[in-house]
């Protein structure tokens, strides 16, 4: 196959499945934001701070049941000979399923040992439980990436979130179990798409199970497990440390003003992340790779932040419709830091394929260890003076900095021919924009002028990139040419 047909199908599939993909997040927020309503009207912002704790601890012993055994899935598939013989996505579900059995029941003794009384300790250990029946539906949705089966994906996705919907509906409207109720929700709901879907998928898992298979996993993937331990910090760090040094109400604005953040996150990131991973490591095969990831990158660094800054001007909007407790709308404070947390977020998640490529998954260990000490350090001495506000820079520089180093690290063993300079640049434009939108934020209550802001500010951003020439008339048509319909037709 040419060059140009091999970038021909690598763009259609992946259009392709990123169209279908990002139906998935769609719905799913959809979901979310009618139950924002039944939320601020029954449950208080202290209560609403309970709940993103628990959730926020409930993540926090995921990480260990991973193992970065997801990470490894793509690595060791992209072996065929072992993949051929071995099934990879099994070994990876029992392998996180006996981790997770043995975190919870060391969470069980734990709790009776300590405080077995403890409500929301009790409530920790039924989300895990929760989390711990998804990895069934989560294995599944992995292999229906590997198979670039987008539509089956969504039909399960999509099966859950509803099940998730209505079981919030009755616990938390009509039984009025308060935060508790959404925990229940989490843990019928999981159950239930769990038992209905395995029926259907366990004629997928073929091939033997490998106990040295396993090992040789688990081998690569504890140092992604690790560091993704220390990117979980960064995420919910910042939850502990309001609890602890501000309050549950001041937690209940910052983690709703989060939620609308997390559009960003949701929308764009996790919807490219799940449509590109499986198409780089096929890209990482080709004699010309690092030519496409070098397009990529500057197609992927250029439309992020603009699209984030369009559509945080109807993310505000739609947050200020829907919250019926105006006592909320205070967390839009922190709207663009978190927001553009999650942009930086986007593009470590870009450059840190190189270091996956090259097997050098201890880098991004002490990477992100350095960025979660530098996190706990900034919440320690921002939060007691500026509150969420601080805690929102705190993630935001450590985000910066994260990307950075592993752009440092994956360029060096994995180079791409782009300079270290125009990213720099980069960085320092969208640092100043963000900053001048955080203080639009804080000095005005008006949320239709903060959107009105916003929307001009993608603009503004596109034009200053092009000023600077980040962009040239060229590669703005050719960007244009990949939304063309021609370009998701398969080429044979």
């Amino acid at each position: 196959m040419s060059v140009i047909k091999q970038k021909k199908t690598i763009l259609s599939t992946f259009l392709k499945d990123i169209s279908l993909y990002s139906l998935e997040p769609l719905f799913f927020k959809l979901i979310s934001f009618i139950l924002i309503p039944v939320y601020t009207a029954y449950l208080l912002p202290s209560d609403f701070g309970a709940l993103q704790f628990i959730l926020t601890i409930g993540a926090f012993l995921r990480s260990f049941t991973q193992m970065g055994l997801n990470t490894a899935f793509w690595k060791f598939r992209s072996k065929t000979k072992i993949s051929a013989i071995f099934s990879i996505p099994l070994i990876v579900l029992i392998t996180q399923f006996y981790i997770g059995i043995i975190v919870l029941s060391l969470g069980i003794i734990i709790s009776f040992y300590f405080d077995f009384a403890n409500v929301t300790l009790n409530f920790v250990l039924i989300y895990f439980l929760a989390l711990l029946i998804k990895l069934i539906t989560e294995n599944y949705l992995l292999v229906c990436r590997a198979n670039h089966n987008p539509k089956k994906y969504l039909i399960i996705s999509i099966s859950q979130s509803v099940f998730l919907f209505s079981l919030n509906i009755y616990f938390v409207k009509y039984l009025k179990l308060n935060f508790q109720g959404v925990i229940f929700a989490y843990l019928f709901s999981f159950l239930i798409s769990s038992f209905i879907f395995f029926i259907f998928i366990k004629k997928d898992y073929v091939g033997r199970v490998s106990l040295k298979l396993s090992s040789k996993m688990i081998k690569f993937g504890y140092p992604i497990m690790i560091s993704n331990f220390f990117v979980l910090i960064l995420s919910i760090s910042d939850r502990w440390f309001l609890k602890t040094f501000s309050s549950d109400y001041e937690l209940g604005l910052y983690s709703y003003g989060y939620k609308f953040a997390d559009l960003i996150l949701a929308f764009l990131i996790q919807t490219f992340q799940t449509a590109w991973i499986p198409i780089a490591w096929k890209i990482y095969s080709l004699e010309n790779g690092k030519d496409i990831f070098v397009k990529a990158q500057k197609i992927f660094f250029f439309l992020l932040p603009i699209i984030s800054f369009f559509l945080l001007t109807f993310i505000i909007i739609i947050g200020k419709w829907s919250t019926i407790n105006d006592s909320y709308l205070k967390g839009f404070q922190i709207i663009y830091l978190i927001a553009f947390s999650h942009v930086f977020y986007g593009f470590y998640s870009f450059s840190v394929m190189g270091i996956y490529f090259t097997d050098k998954t201890n880098k991004i260990l002490r990477i992100n260890l350095i960025s979660a000490v530098i996190n706990i350090s900034l919440n320690i001495i921002l939060i007691p003076s500026l509150g969420m506000l601080g805690s929102a820079v705190a993630t935001f520089v450590s985000y910066i900095l994260l990307y950075l180093m592993v752009r440092y690290y994956s360029n060096k063993f994995y180079p791409l021919n782009i300079s270290s300079l125009i990213i720099f640049k980069q960085v320092f434009i969208i640092v100043f924009f963000v900053a001048i939108m955080t203080y639009i934020g804080t000095q005005f209550s008006n949320l239709y002028w903060n959107a009105l802001c916003s929307f001009f500010v993608s603009i503004i951003y596109f034009l200053v990139l092009y000023m600077f020439g980040f962009i040239s008339v060229d590669q703005i048509v050719w960007i244009k040419t990949l939304f063309n319909k021609s370009n998701y037709k398969k080429v044979k």
